[in-house]
C-alpha cells in the first residue's frame, strides 16, 4: 500500500537534537524487545517502562557521547521501543494506503517548516515510512469521514479535500488567518453536498478555489513568516486523526482552526519580536500542546 507525506517532511532524518529523549515521558517497552536487549546488555527491568533521571532524560540518552541513544547505538532502530522508533511520526492507515505527518515539537521537524519546497502530497521515502512498517490510527476497516448528518463521504472526495487543503496553504497570495477561514467556509458549503449529478470530489475542488478567489488580500500579522506557518497547519490538515471523531471532515477543519489559535497564543505570550526563532519555538510548543498533551 502507498505510504503518503507533505512535500516538506520528506527529507525529515533524526539529526539527534535529543528533545525527545529529556522530554520526560513515560516510553513503553514493548515484550518481544525485552530478550534481545537483554543480549545486547540492556536491562530494563520489570515494569517495562524506559526509566528516566530526576531530570526526565530517558537513561538510554547519550548527552555527553554524541547525543545518542544506547539501545539505538548497540542494538540498531529495530531495538528501539516502538514510541521513539516512529517520533515525531503521526501516522493514520486507511484503504488508500498510509499517511504520516510530523510532530513539530521536534526541532528537526520543526526546521523543516521553513523549506521552500512547494506543499503537496508526496510519496514517503523508505527513510519516513521506516521500510514499512508505520504504526498509527488503523482505520482499514472504517468507513469514510463524516460529511454531514446520514451522509460520509467517499475516499475520493476525502483525498480531493486533503490535496485542496494542502494547496491552498502553498498559497503565497493569501495568511493563515484567511487560509483558514477559507478551509472552514469551503468544508461547511461542502457539507451540503448530496448525492447527484457532481461528485463529491469536483464539488471540493470548485467550493475550495471559490473560496480563495474571494480571500486574496494583503498580508495580515506572520508577514515574511506566513509561509511556514501555513506549512504547520498543512501537516495538521493532513493525515489528522480528527477525521475519524462524529464531525468528520470538520473536525479536521475545526483542529486546523485550533492549531492556528494555539499558536498565535503562543506568539503573544511571548510578548517578543517575531523571528524565526521565536517563531519555531512557538511551533514547538504548540504542537507539544497539541500532539502530546492533547490540548486544544
Amino acid at each position: 500500500m502507498p505510504v503518503r507525506c507533505l512535500s516538506i517532511h520528506a527529507t525529515y532524518a533524526c539529526a539527534h537534537a535529543g528533545e525527545c529523549c529529556r522530554a520526560g515521558w513515560e516510553i513503553p517497552i514493548e515484550e518481544h524487545l525485552v530478550s534481545p536487549l537483554r543480549l545486547i546488555g540492556i536491562d530494563v527491568g520489570g515494569n517495562r517502562v524506559a526509566p528516566t533521571r530526576p531530570t526526565g532524560e530517558c537513561v538510554f540518552f547519550e548527552a555527553n557521547a554524541g547525543r545518542l541513544c544506547t539501545i539505538h547505538r548497540r542494538g540498531g532502530p529495530a531495538l528501539l521501543p516502538s514510541a521513539c522508533r516512529h517520533f515525531p511520526r503521526v501516522v493514520v492507515k486507511d484503504p488508500r494506503g498510509t499517511s504520516v505527518t510530523l510532530s513539530h515539537f521536534c526541532p528537526t521537524a520543526a526546521s523543516l517548516l521553513f523549506s521552500t519546497t512547494p506543499l503537496s502530497i508526496v510519496a514517503a521515502p523508505a527513510s519516513l515510512s521506516l521500510g514499512g512498517a508505520l504504526e498509527g490510527l488503523d482505520a482499514t476497516t472504517v468507513l469514510p469521514p463524516v460529511l454531514s448528518k446520514n451522509i460520509l463521504m467517499d475516499w475520493d472526495g476525502y483525498s480531493a479535500w486533503e490535496k485542496a487543503a494542502v494547496r491552498l496553504f502553498n498559497d503565497d497570495q493569501i495568511d493563515p488567518e484567511q487560509a483558514v477561514s477559507v478551509l472552514l467556509a469551503a468544508t461547511n458549503r461542502i457539507s451540503e453536498w448530496k448525492p447527484g449529478t457532481e461528485s463529491l470530489s469536483s464539488s471540493v475542488r470548485c467550493e475550495f478555489m471559490a473560496g480563495v478567489e474571494e480571500m486574496r488580500r494583503p498580508a495580515g500579522r506572520w508577514g515574511a513568516h506566513s509561509r511556514p506557518v501555513k506549512a504547520f497547519l498543512a501537516a495538521h490538515a493532513f493525515s489528522s486523526w480528527a477525521a475519524y471523531e462524529p464531525e468528520g471532515v470538520r473536525s479536521v477543519a475545526g483542529a486546523v482552526e485550533s492549531a492556528l489559535r494555539r499558536l498565535t497564543e503562543a506568539i503573544d505570550e511571548r510578548n517578543t519580536p517575531l523571528t524565526k526563532d521565536s517563531l519555531t519555538e512557538a511551533l514547538r510548543s504548540t504542537d507539544f500542546e497539541i500532539r502530546h498533551q492533547h490540548r486544544t
